[in-house]
């Protein structure tokens, strides 16, 4: 079986989105500033604008990641591909903080599938859309041939 490394990131990422509560690029940004603040209590006001602003840097990464998310749903939504973002969060979104378990993945497919209806196939596509979409929001690389 030939290894998905798109896949394996966009699908980290959903489940990274729903453990931070599905937040916007700004609310993420404004949050960790805030921790940021929080811990500097007590020192220079200007040096702890410069330790947030260095906090925020710092979480760049995960930070795009949420932004390619919300971007991801945003896009789906509004090409009237709703039941795709409702596919992402029965499938990927469900107990963020648990760690899967083997087939958890595949028994939510066919419970999401059961409770639609939609055949387990379709379900998969749709998880594949909206990976594909996230890579692309995110600005992943991905093969021509890939995307439809």
């Amino acid at each position: 079986m030939k290894k998905d490394f798109i896949r394996d990131y966009a699908t980290a990422a959903f489940v990274y989105w729903a453990r931070h509560g599905c937040p916007t690029y700004d609310e993420a940004a404004e949050r960790i500033r805030a921790r940021a603040l929080r811990r500097a209590q007590g020192i220079d006001p200007a040096k702890a604008l410069v330790y947030a602003d260095a906090e925020v840097d710092k979480a760049a990464a995960g930070l795009c990641d949420i932004m390619a998310c919300s971007e991801t749903f945003r896009v789906l939504e509004d090409s009237g591909k709703v039941l795709v973002c409702d596919a992402v969060r029965a499938v990927y979104m469900v107990e963020p903080w648990k760690k899967p378990q083997q087939h958890d993945i595949s028994s939510r497919v066919l419970k999401f599938a059961l409770r639609v209806p939609l055949s387990e196939r379709q379900v998969w596509y749709y998880l594949d859309d909206a990976r594909k979409t996230f890579a692309i929001m995110r600005g992943l690389r991905v093969e021509e041939d890939e995307i439809d």
